[in-house]
């Protein structure tokens, strides 16, 4: 089934440059038996992710945004990000920053190429914790660090949304 890639895309303008942004949907159905595959599970696979990253550079795209889930779950993320790279694209990611906090990690990324990325902050710890997960605000702080320690360049996005609205100045 590799060679039905669906356009798995969509396109538009990010810091200046031409991106897409493609769903590499780390979740995996645990309730599945381990022997079904990612493939079996609607997740896209790395061969299918390199005609995409193939097909996005030809039609002029200049960066690529790897988001779905959490990104960082997938085993083969740095090899998705080397493939966007030797393609020219420049590679980053929309994730909470938590799993950067593992030892090596954030430099692993960043020598695959990993540009940017994109963390989301609801705002304070205290709004943050509540409206993220698990009190997440300090491993999310400490994955911006160790991002930037590394050369990675991280981007906040903060939603608002009604939890955090009032805590923003909205």
């Amino acid at each position: 089934m590799h060679n039905q890639v669906p356009k798995a895309w969509y396109v538009g303008w990010s810091r200046g440059k031409r991106t897409a942004s493609l769903d590499v949907g780390a979740e995996r159905n645990e309730h599945l038996s381990s022997h079904v595959t990612e493939e079996a599970q609607g997740v896209l696979v790395l061969a299918q992710i390199k005609v995409i990253l193939e097909r996005a550079r030809g039609e002029g795209v200049e960066q690529i945004m790897l988001s779905g889930s959490e990104p960082t779950l997938r085993r083969d993320l740095g090899a998705i990000i080397r493939n966007a790279t030797k393609r020219g694209l420049a590679a980053g990611v929309r994730t909470d920053a938590r799993r950067f906090t593992v030892p090596g990690y954030a430099q692993k990324m960043a020598d695959s190429g990993l540009r940017y990325a994109e963390v989301v902050l609801y705002g304070p710890q205290l709004i943050h914790d509540v409206l993220g997960q698990d009190a997440s605000f300090e491993q999310t702080r400490e994955g911006i660090e160790t991002l930037l320690e590394v050369g990675v360049e991280v981007v906040l996005r903060c939603p608002v949304v009604r939890g955090n609205a009032e805590h923003l100045g909205f």
